[in-house]
């Protein structure tokens, strides 16, 4: 199953097997908004347009630590995806609705 997200009409989601970004991060102090959202990623939350402009800072600042990363190169397209996405929240102001299993 997915973690779902939506911002207005448009989805993402974080399928089970890209859920490895969050232990890339996790007890990272340079991305707390990822460490967030994976604490309470089970718990359906609510993310702000502000969180979602952090959240856009920390997946550039995770994609250029894992770009010369053999192992874990093939997360870099799951990244730009959700960089769109949260970006899209920013940039219009809205929040995003989660939806966990």
């Amino acid at each position: 199953m997915s973690f779902d997200m939506y911002v207005g009409d448009r989805h993402e989601s974080i399928a089970p097997h890209e859920e490895n970004i969050f232990f890339l991060i996790i007890e990272q102090p340079t991305f707390p908004e990822l460490s967030r959202l994976w604490e309470v990623f089970y718990r359906s939350p609510t993310l702000s347009s502000q969180q979602a402009h952090d959240i856009v800072h920390e997946l550039i600042e995770l994609s250029d630590h894992i770009a010369d990363s053999e192992e874990n190169r093939y997360l870099l397209p799951v990244i730009y995806r959700l960089l769109r996405f949260f970006n899209q929240a920013y940039c219009t102001g809205q929040s995003i609705r989660c939806v966990s299993d």
